[in-house]
């Protein structure tokens, strides 16, 4: 335990891991509820507003992710470990820093998305929007299924999770552009800012683009 502690104490990999599990997990929490809000119309301001709070949960967790990541760093300096040479190709936070940035962006796209969603009209009967609103909840749901692998991430089994994040990163991008296509087909006034159907579909873009970096970021690292 002395040699341990004072020698050589264990690189603090988990610790960086973690603060990118409770980052990832708080969106999860979000986009799984955003997901049955907009499957069942439920898309009220009071519904609006705990997806703000939500928002606003992850947005602290960034900057945990971050200072975990600040601390984790300067421990390596001072950690006779980083010399062995099984250690020596492992020093690198990059993907973490990447995915960190990725999933910020995506949490302020997602407090766009909420901040629209809570100017809904009480009473919206002039377009057919229910059909769009459920191919977007399912697209929600395959971005959750990604925070969800992310949440779990391990370095132990890291190409595998990679590689199941790509195949999500499929299925969300063929769920994408059934929203695009919907959206379309029931003519909806995207240009109109009263109404929050333009904002759904620019911010449902932006996110798909935020949760394929992630899942780029990460297999990049493994192929490298």
């Amino acid at each position: 335990m002395t040699v341990n502690l004072c020698i050589a104490p264990p690189l603090r990999y988990r610790s960086a891991e973690y603060g990118l599990h409770a980052l990832a997990s708080e969106i999860e929490i979000l986009l799984d509820d955003m997901a049955d809000g907009l499957c069942t119309g439920d898309v009220d301001a009071e519904r609006a507003q705990q997806w703000r709070i939500a928002g606003e949960r992850a947005q602290r967790a960034v900057g945990q992710a971050r200072a975990g990541l600040s601390t984790v760093e300067n421990s390596i300096l001072f950690n006779p470990r980083r010399l062995l040479p099984s250690h020596r190709g492992n020093l690198t936070f990059s993907r973490y820093h990447q995915s960190v940035n990725a999933l910020e962006r995506a949490v302020y796209q997602l407090g766009s998305l909420t901040r629209s969603l809570g100017q809904w009209r009480d009473t919206e009967d002039t377009y057919t929007y229910a059909p769009t609103l459920k191919t977007y909840a399912d697209f929600a749901l395959c971005l959750r299924d990604i925070a969800h692998v992310v949440a779990e991430l391990d370095g132990d089994t890291l190409a595998e999770q990679a590689d199941e994040m790509c195949e999500l990163a499929t299925q969300a991008q063929e769920a994408l552009q059934k929203v695009l296509n919907s959206a379309q087909e029931s003519r909806l006034p995207l240009a109109d800012s009263t109404r929050p159907y333009g904002v759904l579909v620019v911010e449902a873009s932006r996110l798909m683009d935020e949760f394929q970096n992630t899942c780029d970021v990460l297999k990049d690292t493994i192929d490298a």
